[in-house]
């Protein structure tokens, strides 16, 4: 088990401010009962918080620090026991990164105390009986209480301590290996600093092993060398070696516990023992180390992804004369060139050729509501964008990438968010297997209104006349079908005529005895139809185009009641309104009954913390209809 404490006041311990996944919390007095926390509770002394498998959390510490939990973490809080040390955690199993606010954040461990500056970031990481401590960001001073005489850790270096019971045995300060020179120069790298006994590092492993799938690719041992084919037979590659890999072919590198894999077209270089495992000019390569971390150098900088719970998988594409794209699907990366930047879980970066950095946020943890994947629904939502979430556990046992043309994927695992502004968007659904995105698995389409749905809907139905000139008419309605009037102007004068409806789903002749006639709601319905008229002696009108359609811009629902950021009280909403004749509404899953009149008035549950009711309203004919209610208090 290891600790740590964040200087602050009193009142609670910490509170949690993101989830994703299963995220359960068990209370003091009944630490073996666990169950499911919402984003806003708060914890106290002896509470415990846990993550499920893919699942990860951010708590708000006392002071401002930051917690995140990785997959599979058990972890419990606790009172500080030192001077200053207002909260105490016990991190069981997994693994967790501190995030520290604007001034210094003190870790508390059983063998003394490790400070870090303000905005440093340490990973966390119980070892058996040992307890390791890596500085991703800034720095930590680790106090005498862990015997090391109050060393300095900066970036990349770190520390193991090992116990046996209640008493420490012996402390050994890990350093880590020296940082490569960036791809924008070729000096040599600055020697790490001295803080304390340096462990003997492992020895460099100097073999890489090769596994080529798809079309063959070709090699070259030096950049003034030509090009040859690469063995099929080839199983190892030498240090230096130059390979191009052919377009939807991929080459699986290893060495070691470091592992990345190369889709085409591509051109990398195999890297030196100590250094980098590729050097990629061109290409995807998907980053997925099975024990510690994996570095690569593109052009401006360096990567390293870092596992986090056990996983690690992050995405690089590499362009060539242009930007190198980065994106963290699980664990943790680190970007190196101009700046160092620290990704986690959702988070992405871009890196130029000069060294320039630029990150993006993660994507949204919680969601406005959620859609069962394949579905095409409407969105009608007062302030777009809408943060839509698609489940696919059932389609991607593992993780799985929505991808919309002209915004940024999302990735997750078994479920993921996007968010959505106005427009109608196409999704698919991929699943990432073997390291890289794989192939199409569901899609389907969004459309994303902006609308309040307050505009009352008509209760009675429109009334259209359409003239039998030989022109083509097209007669839209909202709720009910139209009353239409079928006539023949500059009908010859006769005793009686015969209109003939055609391409319906059944022929429709009626004999009037004017060259008028009023069909009612209903009688005609969707659909795409010819008329004529015609009069004994054979004389007869021209023949006219008629299509009846459902209004797609009109509203399918109105909902009266809540009204848009309404304060909620209580554990359920009550929701009003009326839908289109033909419709069934639900909320939550809930099915909400419709009266004769097409209206409806329940009480639903509320919604989750930071997510909108959606009432949902579904039409045989028209589709799914999403409307969008969020609250003053979330």
């Amino acid at each position: 088990m290891l600790t740590l404490s964040a200087c602050g006041g009193g009142g609670h311990l910490a509170r949690l401010i993101e989830g994703s996944g299963v995220v359960e919390r068990s209370l003091a007095r009944t630490p073996d009962a666990w169950q499911a926390v919402k984003t806003g509770e708060e914890f106290d002394s002896g509470d415990g918080v846990r993550t499920g498998a893919g699942a990860s959390a951010v708590l708000e510490l006392a002071g401002g620090a930051r917690l995140r939990l990785g997959p599979d973490t058990t972890m419990r809080l606790d009172t500080g026991q030192k001077k200053h040390s207002d909260v105490r955690i016990g991190v069981e199993t997994g693994e967790a990164e501190v995030e520290g606010s604007d001034r210094e954040v003190a870790i508390e461990t059983s063998f003394g105390v490790a400070r870090l500056e303000g905005g440093a970031r340490v990973r966390l990481a119980p070892q058996g009986t040992s307890l390791r401590v890596d500085v991703l960001l800034g720095k930590a001073r680790l106090d005498d209480g862990v015997g090391v005489g109050g060393a300095i850790l900066e970036r990349g270096e770190g520390v193991v301590v090992a116990m046996g019971g209640a008493v420490r045995e012996h402390v050994t300060v890990e350093k880590a290996a020296p940082r490569p020179p960036r791809a924008r120069d070729a000096g040599a790298p600055t020697p790490a600093r001295d803080a304390g006994t340096p462990a003997a590092p492992p020895p460099p492993v100097a073999t890489v092993t090769a596994r080529l799938t798809g079309a063959p690719a070709t090699q070259r041992p030096s950049d003034s060398a030509p090009w040859s084919p690469l063995p099929t037979s080839a199983k190892e590659l030498p240090v230096g070696t130059w390979v191009r890999v052919a377009k939807k072919s991929q080459l699986r590198l290893e060495r070691g516990g470091e592992i990345a894999t190369v889709s085409g077209p591509a051109e990398v270089r195999i890297g030196e023992p100590s250094q980098p495992l590729i050097e990629a000019r061109e290409g995807e390569v998907a980053l997925a180390p099975t024990r510690g971390e994996v570095r690569i150098a593109v052009p401006g900088g360096v990567i390293v992804a870092r596992m986090l719970g056990g996983e690690a998988l992050t995405e690089v594409t590499i362009r060539p004369h242009g930007a190198t794209s980065v994106r963290v699907v699980r664990g943790t990366a680190a970007v190196t060139g101009k700046s160092d930047e620290a990704l986690s879980p959702g988070d992405h970066a871009t890196v130029s050729e000069d060294g320039a950095i630029a990150a993006g946020t993660a994507a949204p943890l919680r969601a406005d509501l959620a859609i069962t994947i394949g579905e095409s629904p409407t969105i009608h939502d007062p302030r777009p964008p809408t943060a839509v979430r698609l489940p696919f556990a059932a389609s991607c046992p593992g993780t799985g990438v929505i991808e919309v043309p002209g915004i940024a994927p999302a990735r997750g695992v078994g479920t993921a968010v996007i968010a959505l502004p106005v427009g109608k968007h196409h999704y698919k659904l991929r699943c990432l297997g073997f390291g890289a995105v794989g192939g199409n698995s569901q899609s389907g389409t969004i459309t994303v209104t902006r609308d309040a749905g307050i505009a009352a809907l008509p209760r009675g139905a429109p009334h259209n006349t359409v003239d039998a000139d030989g022109r083509t008419y097209s007669v839209l309605y909202q709720n009910r079908l139209p009353v239409l009037t079928l006539r023949w102007p500059g009908a010859p004068a006769a005793p009686s005529y015969t209109l003939r409806v055609l391409d319906g789903p059944r022929p429709i002749v009626r004999k009037v005895t004017s060259a008028t006639t009023e069909f009612n709601s209903g009688e005609i319905g969707e659909g795409s139809y010819r008329f004529t008229w015609e009069v004994d002696g054979g004389k007869k009108s021209p023949e006219t185009r008629l299509r009846v359609d459902f209004d797609n811009a009109a509203p399918t629902a109105y909902v009266r009641e809540p009204a848009d950021r309404a304060a909620w009280g209580g554990a359920t909403v009550h929701v009003s309104g009326a839908a289109i004749i033909g419709s069934s509404m639900s909320v939550a899953g809930h099915a909400v009954p419709l009266d004769d009149h097409q209206r409806f008035a329940a009480d639903v549950p509320r919604p989750d913390a930071g997510e909108a009711l959606a009432v949902r309203i579904s039409h045989p004919e028209h589709g799914v209809h999403y409307y969008l209610r969020r609250t003053a208090n979330p």
